[in-house]
Parts: C-alpha cells; sequence; structure tokens
C-alpha cells in the first residue's frame, strides 16, 4: 500500500529525521514533477544557411522572446541573412497530440550576397492510431525561390525527414501559395516537420512566408489553407493595381 506523494509528504518525511526516506521522497518527487513537465514535447525551430545552424527550443533562455508555451519568437541573423524571424506555434497552444497543429510565419533578408537558407520547425508526441489525413500549406511573397516541404516520422525525433508528406516543388514569381492533402499511416506517437528552403541570387532581397501542417477534426474544412490562399490572392490583386 501506498500514500499519493506531495510536496506536503515531503516535508513530513524531512522533519522525521530520515534521511533515507527523505532522499527517496524527493527524488521520486522531482521524477513525478519532470514527468508533468514533459507531457508536452519541446517545440524547436532550426535556420541554417548549410555554415551557420541556429536551434531554438520552446522557452529556451535568451533565446525564445515570447514564454508561452508552445510558441517560439526569435529573431537574428543566420549566415548571409542579416535579417531572419522565426514565429511557430504548435500544442499546447493550437492543436492537440490527436489533432496536431503547426504554424510558422518567417521573414528572411539577404545582407550583402545571395544564399539559400532553410527554416525548419518540428514537434514531437503527436499521437495516431491509423491512417491519417494531413493538411500542409504555404503562402507568401519571394524575391527569389521557396521549397516547401512537410514530414512525418514514426521515430518520434525532431527534424526526423524519414517520412514525406508533401513538397512543392520550386515556388517563386513574388506571390506564391501551395496546398496539398495527404494521407499517412501513423501508428503511435511521430513528430511533424515543416521545411522551407529559401534562395536569394543576390543580396537585399526578402522573403516572408505562412506554413502549415494541419489534422483537422473530421468533418471541419481546413481554415488555415483557406486564409492562406486569400493572402496570397489579396498579394496578387495589388500587385497588379501596383503594375
Amino acid at each position: 500500500m501506498f500514500s499519493v506523494l506531495t510536496s506536503s509528504n515531503v516535508t513530513k518525511v524531512l522533519r522525521s529525521g530520515s534521511l533515507s526516506a527523505a532522499a527517496i521522497a524527493v527524488s521520486a518527487f522531482v521524477a513525478l514533477t519532470a514527468a508533468s513537465t514533459d507531457a508536452n514535447a519541446i517545440p524547436q525551430f532550426r535556420f541554417t544557411d548549410g555554415s551557420a545552424t541556429v536551434d531554438v527550443s520552446d522557452n529556451q533562455f535568451g533565446m525564445d522572446f515570447d514564454l508561452r508555451p508552445g510558441i517560439i519568437n526569435w529573431a537574428g541573423t543566420v549566415g548571409s541573412f542579416n535579417t531572419v524571424v522565426g514565429i511557430g506555434a504548435t500544442k499546447p497552444h493550437i492543436g492537440t497530440a490527436t489533432m496536431p497543429e503547426i504554424d510558422m510565419l518567417s521573414l528572411q533578408i539577404s545582407g550583402t550576397a545571395g544564399g539559400t537558407l532553410q527554416v525548419m520547425f518540428t514537434e514531437t508526441d503527436f499521437l495516431g492510431d491509423g491512417n491519417e489525413t494531413i493538411l500542409s500549406g504555404i503562402g507568401g511573397t519571394t524575391n527569389g525561390t521557396v521549397v516547401y516541404e512537410t514530414y512525418a516520422s514514426l521515430t518520434n525525433n525532431p527534424f526526423a525527414t524519414d517520412i514525406l508528406l508533401s513538397s512543392s516543388g520550386t515556388l517563386g514569381g513574388l506571390a506564391f501559395s501551395f496546398e496539398d492533402t495527404v494521407g499517412a499511416e501513423v501508428n503511435g506517437p511521430y513528430s511533424l516537420t515543416t521545411a522551407v528552403t529559401v534562395t536569394h541570387t543576390a543580396g537585399g532581397l526578402n522573403t516572408s512566408f505562412n506554413a502549415a501542417i494541419e489534422i483537422p477534426a473530421p468533418g471541419a474544412a481546413p481554415v488555415f489553407v483557406t486564409g492562406l490562399l486569400a493572402a496570397a490572392a489579396i498579394r496578387r490583386r495589388k500587385n497588379r493595381k501596383n503594375a
């Protein structure tokens, strides 16, 4: 028979003078606290240009500007890109383990020279029980080119790319958009990763985008895809007016 371990129980053991019992109680209490903290996996951003890489984890001290769980907000420089901004959101802020949502926005401006920058946003510990319908979409503007890819992995590791879900091919032409719907066999815990590769052929160019992955509730409309396409249409109308 055992009693529920709480902070008050630990205090009672410490006052009893039983050091060995206190050590066991404290260790167990710390383990339980850690387990509850890890109930939601830690989202992560990765920015890399092949020579420089910046990894940012949710609530990472000095890196994540938004301390709310499930949201990362970072800005800085990466290699030849002198302005890089990334905002990502996932569970527990949006979506759940069984109805995943991954949404990221990013801005990239190349410095004195061009280059290629890959932006990845990942989350683990999603739970699947068979074939899932996974929606992917991206919309934005670019002075270069963009390639958008989404991945799942039954290894449940961050940034794992063993199951390709969607690939846009090369996007460009200032305003761009892409959407895809695929079925994926995902049983048990798995990770999701969205990756956007931006190429600028010269300095001073800029790209911005909103990319997302979602498994909607049965019968629900893929709202984020509709929003991405609407934003792209608005940008195209503005471009025609300014032409």
